[in-house]
């Protein structure tokens, strides 16, 4: 290969790399956001609380749990695909006035939240 071919060809991996990094920031945010809209919000209000924000915890980070999931579990007991990502929820309280916050791990199978667990009591 000439020296151009060779370039062309780094700057398009580099290229298809870069926006499968962006693809995978962008789902893990949409799919937090499907749980936060679908399950998290209704939660929270239903026991007399304001959803704030949210923040990632990082990639290989749990949050408040005490256990350690990477959240790169391929494959689930049945067979799906799985993986876990966590979120730290800040929301207040409107009976005490005052802001909390709750680490949830939140399980997905396929683009669907299968589940959510909290590191503390909402």
């Amino acid at each position: 290969m000439p020296p151009d071919n060779i370039i062309t060809f780094v700057i398009m991996v580099l290229l298809m790399f870069a926006f499968v990094v962006a693809g995978n920031i962008l789902l893990i945010h949409l799919l937090i956001n499907k749980a936060i809209k679908c399950y998290i919000k209704p939660l929270l209000e239903s026991k007399g609380c304001i959803y704030v924000n949210y923040k990632c915890p990082g990639l290989f980070s749990h949050g408040d749990f005490k256990y350690f999931n990477t959240g790169f579990t391929t494959m689930s007991g049945s067979g799906k695909n799985r993986f876990t990502i966590y979120a730290c929820i800040f929301y207040t309280d409107k009976i005490e006035n005052t802001s909390k916050r709750s680490t949830a791990k939140i399980d997905i199978a396929g683009l669907s939240v299968k589940n959510i667990e909290y590191s503390s009591d909402i």
